[in-house]
Parts: C-alpha cells; structure tokens; sequence
C-alpha cells in the first residue's frame, strides 16, 4: 500500500487513525479528498455502481441478516471481479480542436486485461502471493462462482 484515500475528508481521521498510517506503515502518504470534490473517487464509485448497487440496489441494509447477506456475497464478488473480469482502462485522452467545430476527444485505451493480471505486470505483487493467487484462479470455476453469487 502506498497511498489510501479514505472516502471522507481529513476531519474525520482521529488522531489515532493518522499515527497508525504515519508509524506503522513507513513511507505511507495519506491522501484525503478535496473539500467540495464530489468526484475524487470516480474510479470506485462507478465500480460501486456497476458491482455493489447491481446486486442490492439502492435500498439501505439495517438489519444485521440484510449486513451477513451482502457480506458473505463479498467473498465471491472479489473472486469474480479480481480473476475474471476484464477491465478497459483509459490510458490517454487527448482533445483534438476543430475549426468552426466542437473539439474532438481521442480516447487511448491500454489492453484489456483483469485486476489480478495488471497487478502481476507490475512489481507490486510478491512471487508467494502471486502464485497463491494463481493456485485460486486455476482452482475456481467461473461459472459456479457466478451461480454462487
């Protein structure tokens, strides 16, 4: 971890949140949301859109059996998503002017590829857990996993 971005703005980290980040996890940088940024976290908030809210909805989870349903459907989900899912991330936008014309937006788009391999393209990921990961994903049948969930 390098950088977590906590959903809320810095007036909701304690004093004891900040020491954790600051002393136990050495050459962490926190980083908090700007004041009146509503789209700071875009990238998970349209995955909360796409994963989270297409499986529940909108509708608020009060009671505790609601809270144990969604968080045994969890496990899987990350399974689906992580391993199986691939992902299209921009990589470049360049906006081209055109004369007497509203300006056109080249999009860039690197290889599709799913969470799990971006991450072992980088060297973020040790060789233990990276096979560890690989044992899963060979081991899991996606399309009992998609009936699971």
């Amino acid at each position: 971890m390098r950088e977590p971005h906590p959903d809320n703005g810095s007036e909701f980290l304690n004093a004891h949140l900040v020491r954790f980040w600051k002393d136990i996890l050495c050459n962490v940088a926190l980083a908090c949301s700007r004041p009146d940024e509503k789209n700071d976290h875009g990238n998970v908030a349209q995955k909360n859109a796409s994963r989270v809210r297409a499986y529940w909805g909108f509708a608020r989870l009060d009671s505790l059996a609601q809270i144990l349903a969604a968080n045994a459907c969890y496990d899987p989900l990350w399974l689906d998503y992580n391993l199986f899912q691939p992902v299209r991330h921009l990589s470049a936008k360049t906006v081209l002017p055109r004369a007497g014309q509203p300006a056109h937006i080249l999009r860039r788009y690197a290889v599709v590829q799913t969470p799990f391999d971006r991450l072992c393209a980088t060297a973020m990921i040790s060789p233990a857990r990276r096979e560890v990961r690989e044992r899963l994903r060979d081991h899991t049948k996606p399309r009992q996993l998609r009936q699971e969930i």
